[in-house]
């Protein structure tokens, strides 16, 4: 069975546990340390806009890959010749609610614009870079 594990940005650092709302409609990371029912755990507030699950994939580090993360990947493009060239791709994560799948989404249209990430998955120099919540500029640069 696979883990389900949401993380969100308070003022100061990351949080991890389970997703929650207060009683007074805040979200809130709750800490999955405490045997506690949901109603007696310790919870965060957070950031709404900070929110996202864990996908249950590692990159090639381990570390775990949350939604709204930004990735790095090797990939490979076709050259003014015909010829493929490596590339490092930015993406990220997101989680299509069509699909019901974990997918990239790539600004930069290299692998076109939504791909399973599934796809990517072995794959050495697959890796966290950021992500979107204190990261979002990675996104609308060059790719290198």
């Amino acid at each position: 069975m696979r883990e389900i594990l949401f993380r969100g940005h308070d003022t100061e650092s990351w949080r991890f546990g389970e997703f929650a709302y207060t009683t007074d409609g805040k979200t809130a990371i709750t800490n999955t340390e405490e045997q506690l029912p949901l109603r007696f755990k310790t919870a965060t507030v957070v950031d709404p806009d900070s929110v996202g699950q864990y996908t249950g994939f590692n990159d090639a580090q381990g570390n775990e890959i949350f939604e709204g993360d930004i990735i790095s990947f090797p990939d490979w493009v076709t050259d003014e010749f015909g010829d493929f060239v490596p590339v490092k791709n930015i993406a990220r994560v997101i989680f299509n609610t069509v699909s019901g799948a974990w997918e990239i989404e790539d600004p930069l249209h290299r692998r076109g614009s939504i791909s399973p990430m599934l796809s990517l998955l072995p794959r050495d120099g697959l890796k966290v870079i950021g992500n979107m919540f204190e990261n979002a500029e990675m996104l609308k640069g060059e790719a290198k």
